[in-house]
């Protein structure tokens, strides 16, 4: 049983089709009057089927009504006809309708057109859908596959044989297969039969000698490896041929690849063997800062002045890292100011007015966050630095600023500045920080207002 869709604009003739429709067991899902309406009914209710009176009445007729619900819609159409002018049926046909009923029309001869007509249709539907197979199994090979009729013209091309040669498929269509496939020999330069034309012409499978060029729409050359093979129908005739082949340039890229790669590699054991040399380097400082904090800890063991633990540390640091100047900043236990307590300098003449002078730590919250959160600033930006630090920089001096702190806090900070060095690595800060930290642990016994306060009072 089929579903049906009526197109009549007379509706005693409308309504003798539906009765004969059902008495042949088919369903009559509309009747519709206009072409307009038989449009949108199509859509709506997807018959199997439309009849349709070829001479409607209205903007739109049955001819091109029709011609919507086919090509747009994928509905067969079969023509209800009384008579027509030629022009209107010349029209009809172009619309690849699937059979015409003459009224008045016998109930076999209904009930054979729709037959023959949904048949039809189920066949141009399986074979629809089995070129689209073939050709998106085609499309997704890998390889450049183009396939030509048995006259060498191109009926075919997948995107790789499009990027290979140059030319898309819809300028190659139909093009004779030399003008597409441009070969030549990649030591004489002479021009090589198509391999795809011999072998419809042998009938056999045909190959390209080694070294063969694809010269490209461009000119861009490649060296190509391929096979061709004619294409038969069921009775073994040939009807076309196929031709598969592969860019073998991408085998000299793999070897460029390769060496590419020793290369890196080279140049990879290299870096490595640089990377052993610091971390041997940093070792070293790690030996000597742990040898700092030792000679640090023995000067200060029997001192009762905490703020000379804080000047030894700042010696100590400023002779093991060659650095021109250093100096240590606490902070209150409220968190609300920051007191430059003391300072050691090697060679380079800085105020004493530095030791003393404050800042208030929330004018400075970026600067002191990272602090807080016990990490160093390694040339921290000028923007980020309090006015009394920022006064410290030039253009050839590195800033090193690590946090002082104890086991409960951060207690303060100690800045060091050295002209003309490497870069300082985050290790190196650490190491320094880990100093710092462990040379003033001896501090938390003291309070720290106690601290600012005398040195404060001592200037």
């Amino acid at each position: 049983m089929a579903k049906i869709l009526v197109v009549e604009d007379e509706s005693v003739v409308a309504w003798h089709v539906q009765e004969t429709l059902q008495k042949l067991g088919h369903e009559v899902t509309k009747i519709a009057a206009t072409g307009k309406e038989a449009i949108l009914i199509t859509a709506q209710t997807k018959p199997h089927l439309v009849l349709m009176d070829i001479g409607l009445q209205g903007d739109v007729d049955g001819v091109a009504a029709a011609k919507t619900i086919y090509f747009e819609l994928d509905v067969p159409v079969v023509y209800l006809t009384a008579h027509a002018d030629e022009q209107t049926l010349q029209r009809a046909t172009e619309t690849s309708p699937f059979g015409y009923l003459v009224k008045p029309f016998q109930e076999a001869e209904l009930h054979a057109t729709i037959k023959i007509a949904l048949q039809r249709h189920q066949l141009e539907k399986a074979l629809k859908e089995t070129q689209q197979w073939y050709a998106t199994t085609l499309i997704s090979i890998g390889d450049a596959t183009i396939a030509t009729d048995i006259d060498g013209c191109v009926t075919f091309m997948n995107p790789t044989a499009e990027i290979l040669t140059g030319w898309n498929q819809e300028q190659a269509l139909g093009a004779f297969i030399t003008q597409i496939l441009d070969l030549v020999d990649g030591e004489t330069r002479d021009l090589i039969e198509n391999p795809l034309l011999a072998a419809m012409r042998r009938g056999d499978t045909m190959t390209l000698p080694q070294g063969a060029l694809l010269r490209a729409r461009d000119g861009t050359e490649r060296v190509i490896g391929d096979s061709a093979s004619p294409i038969r129908n069921r009775d073994g005739q040939i009807i076309g041929g196929v031709m598969v082949f592969q860019d073998l340039s991408d085998r000299r890229r793999v070897e460029v690849s390769l060496q590419q790669q020793n290369q890196w590699l080279e140049h990879r054991y290299d870096q490595l063997m640089l990377q052993l040399h610091q971390r041997n380097e940093q070792l070293q400082q790690a030996i000597s800062c742990t040898q700092l904090l030792q000679c640090v800890l023995e000067q200060t063991r029997e001192t009762p002045d905490r703020l000379q633990i804080l000047q030894l540390t700042l010696k100590e640091l400023g002779q093991t890292l060659e650095a021109d100047y250093c100096w240590a900043t606490l902070h209150d236990e409220a968190y609300e100011i920051a007191t430059i307590v003391c300072n050691h300098s090697q060679g380079v003449e800085t105020p004493t007015s530095l030791v003393g002078n404050q800042i208030e730590l929330q004018d400075f919250s970026r600067f002191y966050l990272r602090l807080f959160q016990r990490d160093c600033w390694v040339d921290p930006s000028l923007d980020l630095l309090p006015p009394i630090y920022q006064s410290l920089l030039d253009s050839t001096t590195q800033m090193l600023i690590c946090p002082i702190a104890d086991e409960r806090r951060v207690i303060g900070e100690v800045g060091i500045l050295i002209q003309g060095k490497p870069v300082w690595s985050r290790l190196q800060a650490g190491l320094v920080a880990q100093v710092v930290s462990q040379a003033t642990i001896v501090l938390r016994q003291a309070p720290l207002d106690q601290i600012t306060h005398t040195q404060v009072g001592d200037l």
